[in-house]
């Protein structure tokens, strides 16, 4: 579980720390101050072995590609897009501290020599034997921490794309997931559903998609050509595609699946209560508490909605002390900070009607 962060130079934050952060932490805040960007870095920190750690950013996003340069692909994860800041995020996890420093290297040393088609154009790729080779530049990424960690990666930007490079990098993170604030891909949730379905964990999920849809009887991943596609059976004498349910319960599902698949993990959530109705927000907390507490995997999510805070405190009223914070950022001129309420200090300020999004 994350314990607290310190982050220096991502993106709007030019240092941010939160003191402290529980199983399930709710981020709230006005817009553009952000809420986005902290569980983004936060992926990120996870995300280490991804040649996608940074264009993954801009997708979730919504902006589908980008030129292959330095600007474009490297510089907008920096404070004020300037490349020749170096960008740090210490995380306590677990109890052990760990450091990811991320800067750029303009001259990165794994210079290429590009081949090119073969004039046939049956797929064969010819090496020039007197091509000059081509320097690339790259993100350096390095990871220290208290328990001895060592670790070293290269995000490396070549002319025909990116890659990653490991010198050293161990394999003991806890896995995590990034839900963006719209749909995710549907063929991902039925494979990932899959995987529960395998281990027995079905039931689960079902527990959890039942708080929206009370009529579901049973839970489907179905193949649907070269993928496959969650069904749903509602008690009318066929199984149909959730997302023909409602836009809510297929957020649900898709937040119980990647929970059930980042045991010992966390699970980031940005705008969590998107699609779903706030009537019904309170028990959707419960019930995410609930495989919070089976499945062992953190939730960290962001709001812009009273209601939904609201809810969270009374549907998790039960889990106890530690069980639920509420960080607020706000901007203080050009800097953003970070607002921490523990669950008293949280009850306190919704008891007395004090203005906390």
């Amino acid at each position: 579980m994350i314990e607290s962060v310190d982050i220096q130079g991502f993106k709007c934050f030019r240092r941010l720390e939160v003191p402290a952060m529980t199983p399930i932490t709710v981020v709230g805040g006005r817009n553009a101050v952000g809420k986005s960007a902290l569980l983004e870095c936060l992926f990120m920190f996870f995300d280490r072995a991804s040649p996608n750690t940074t264009t993954g950013q801009y997708a979730r996003r919504g902006v589908n590609s980008v030129p292959l340069t330095p600007d474009a692909v490297f510089a907008p994860v920096f404070r004020n897009y300037d490349l020749s800041q170096t960008l740090k995020v210490s995380v306590r996890l677990r109890g052990v501290v760990e450091e990811m420093t991320v800067a750029f290297s303009p001259a990165y040393r794994a210079a290429t020599v590009s081949a090119r088609p073969a004039a046939t154009g049956n797929g064969d790729m010819l090496l020039p034997t007197d091509a000059p080779p081509k320097s690339a530049v790259a993100l350096d990424i390095s990871y220290s921490s208290t328990s001895g960690r060592d670790d070293k990666a290269h995000l490396v930007l070549r002319s025909d794309g990116l890659a990653i490079a490991v010198d050293r990098v161990t394999s003991d993170l806890p896995p995590a997931a990034m839900l963006a604030a719209g749909p995710a891909d549907p063929n991902q949730v039925a494979m990932l559903y899959g995987n529960l379905d395998i281990a027995g964990k079905q039931d689960s999920v079902l527990d959890i998609a039942k708080v929206l849809e009370p009529r579901m009887r049973s839970l489907t991943s179905v193949p649907m050509g070269d993928g496959a596609l969650m069904h749903a059976d509602v008690g009318i004498g066929r199984k149909i595609p959730v997302a023909y349910v409602s836009e809510g319960l297929s957020r649900l599902l898709t937040i119980a699946v990647y929970m059930g698949n980042c045991s010992g993990g966390v699970v980031f959530v940005d705008e969590i209560e998107n699609g779903i109705h706030h009537s019904v927000l309170a028990n959707v907390w419960k019930a995410l508490g609930r495989a919070a507490r089976e499945f062992d995997c953190q939730i960290v999510a962001t709001t812009h909605s009273y209601e939904c805070l609201q809810a969270a405190a009374d549907g998790l009223a039960d889990e106890g002390r530690d069980g639920l914070s509420y960080i607020r950022l706000d901007r203080n001129d050009d800097e953003i900070v970070a607002r921490t309420y523990d669950r008293t200090l949280l009850d306190a300020a919704l008891s007395n009607g004090l203005e906390l999004r």
